[in-house]
């Protein structure tokens, strides 16, 4: 048996699919080629199901005051700007920050589960992904036992 490599792949800011990921697995795996595809191990950190119902809210609130100009340009700025406005560590738990994170942290222990605690680790991050993952790993050295992180992923 050879050594498995687990890959995340985590998306950016705006409108996501949870297929976000799929092209780019697909790309990948065919690069691979026969010699390595059974040793990769991909799992997508699809995060963006954290803010869209509160992003579904403020736009249907705000269409509730009667027709407003720029429709496009609004639904622009929520699905774009309020991602890296709501990206923001917080006190509590209930933040959009611990909620990604909790999202990120499950994705991290899925992929040790599949690849082997010890599979090194590639992470494919694109736009606030980069931050995000940034952020996980830069929380995860400072504070590694954080109810968040400690609670879900049991692997280390």
């Amino acid at each position: 048996m050879t050594q498995k490599i687990a890959v995340a792949i985590i998306h950016g800011i705006g409108k996501q699919v949870p297929e976000f990921a799929a092209e780019i697995s697909d790309a990948l795996m065919s690069h691979c080629g026969e010699t390595c595809r059974a040793d990769i191990v991909i799992e997508p950190i699809y995060w963006a199901k954290v803010m869209q119902d509160a992003e579904n809210e403020l736009q249907q609130r705000l269409q509730q005051g009667g027709k407003l100009a720029f429709p496009r340009l609004r639904e622009f700025a929520i699905d774009f700007v309020a991602d890296a406005l709501a990206y923001q560590s917080a006190p509590d738990d209930r933040s959009a920050y611990d909620g990604i994170h909790r999202v990120f942290a499950q994705a991290i222990h899925l992929l040790a589960e599949k690849a082997g605690p010890t599979a090194p680790l590639c992470i494919i991050a694109h736009s606030l992904g980069t931050i995000i993952s940034s952020n996980y790993i830069y929380d995860l050295q400072i504070e590694p036992f954080r109810p968040i992180i400690s609670g879900i992923s049991k692997t280390r």
